[in-house]
């Protein structure tokens, strides 16, 4: 039982370093190219269009 909630634990925390390292490569390539966001929405749009 402590074994399964120290893995749930550290699973947590390699998730959410997962995400911050997304989230700081997302805001380097909206630094070096603000038409990326463009291209994000227009997917997101395709996506929508889609369901």
């Amino acid at each position: 039982m402590v074994e399964k909630a120290k893995q749930e634990q550290r699973q947590k925390i390699v998730q959410a370093e997962g995400e911050a390292a997304a989230a700081s490569m997302l805001g380097e390539a909206l630094s070096k190219n603000p038409g990326y966001l463009k291209l994000r929405k227009i997917r997101a749009a395709q996506a929508i269009a889609k369901t």
